[in-house]
């Protein structure tokens, strides 16, 4: 009987490597999502909170631009990539608006970006999900 592509993958050290490197983004992903939720006060998030965030998810990028065993294992790859990108550049504009004189308006926009930014990361994350 002939084996699955994904067990054979799985089999050599590389294909649990990236299986184990997928794990660990989708534990960061919702970390972040936890964080931006109800983790920590949506007032108190700072722009050095989103620096870090926004680091976080270039690093996650990286790897997954970088890793052809991790864009091998995962079907989704490119879906997750697209996603992830869109909530960096929701990051960049929370922290754009963080910049700001702060207003009843600019705070509500804030608020919906941070609300954005986890719909974002969650559909990542799914996409990421479907590989492991």
């Amino acid at each position: 009987m002939e084996r699955p592509v994904f067990a054979s993958f799985m089999a050599d050290s590389t294909g649990a490597q990236a299986v184990l490197t997928l794990n660990e983004m989708i534990v960061q992903l919702t970390d972040v999502c936890a964080l931006l939720d109800y983790n920590m006060n949506r007032r108190k998030i700072s722009l050095i909170n989103l620096t870090t965030i926004e680091e976080n998810i270039r690093e996650i990028l990286r790897k997954i631009i970088t890793s052809s065993d991790i864009r091998m294992l995962s079907m989704s790859a490119d879906a997750a990539l697209d996603e992830l990108r869109k909530a960096r550049n929701k990051l960049n504009a929370a922290s754009d608006i963080l910049e700001m004189k702060k207003t009843p308006k600019r705070q509500e926009q804030l608020y919906q970006y941070y609300d954005e930014i986890c719909i974002l990361i969650d559909s990542a994350i799914k996409h990421l999900k479907s590989s492991c």
